[in-house]
């Protein structure tokens, strides 16, 4: 029974981290239900480090610099990391 409620714990945490649009052309949206200052990280599908950027909750980002594919975000607040995937297509 312990498992299920962490489940559903961690469940919650990700749904309070929404990415929008995903697919994206140019710009994608995080909602964040926290006042926490967030730090994002994405990665391409070979690992690399290609972006960082240090946002608030209703964010914008800018990924018109990168090219189409699929990729890995790291969210970090304060006191967690969620991950993401966020598909560019041009």
């Amino acid at each position: 029974m312990n498992q299920s409620t962490t489940t559903i714990k961690e469940n919650d945490i990700k749904n309070s981290f929404i990415i929008y649009p995903n697919p994206t052309s140019d710009q994608f949206f995080i909602v964040a239900n926290t006042t926490d200052k967030l730090v994002v990280d994405m990665y391409d599908v070979n690992g690399r480090h290609v972006f960082s950027k240090s946002v608030s909750d209703k964010s914008n980002i800018d990924v018109t610099t990168l090219i189409e594919g699929i990729y890995n975000l790291t969210i970090k607040t304060v006191d967690r990391v969620i991950n993401k995937k966020l598909v560019i297509l041009r």
